[in-house]
């Protein structure tokens, strides 16, 4: 049993995230960290795909933000989670990254209401 095989999409059709800025695209102090408010987002799935926690990373700081989301996977429960958890911190939310997950296809949602920019790592 192989655990490390490849993923493979069919003709690659998968369904792509709108409006998305690359990670090619960030300031150079985002990338050397050398500004605190730049975020990262992150969402680990559970055993089975049941449950699922939402991680939330400064990148200087390391302070990490955690909700656990029983349904995950649904863009719009993501955006709402990811905006109660920074809207306190509003004013040092300069930035978020995020994967390529369609849990994060509300983004234009987030960047609106925390009045921030996001961005997209590679495929």
């Amino acid at each position: 049993m192989n655990l490390f095989r490849k993923r493979r999409f069919k003709n690659d059709c998968k369904v792509k995230i709108k409006d998305r800025l690359s990670i090619e695209e960030r300031d150079l102090k985002i990338n050397d960290r050398q500004e605190f408010g730049h975020w990262e987002a992150d969402l680990i799935e559970g055993k089975n795909h049941k449950g699922f926690v939402l991680v939330l990373t400064e990148r200087v700081s390391k302070q990490t933000l955690i909700k656990y989301l029983a349904n995950g996977k649904i863009a719009k429960e993501v955006s709402v989670a990811i905006i109660s958890l920074l809207l306190p911190y509003k004013r040092w939310v300069l930035s978020i990254t995020f994967d390529n997950g369609l849990e994060f296809s509300e983004h234009k949602t987030v960047a609106e209401k925390l009045n921030t920019k996001t961005f997209f790592t590679h495929p």
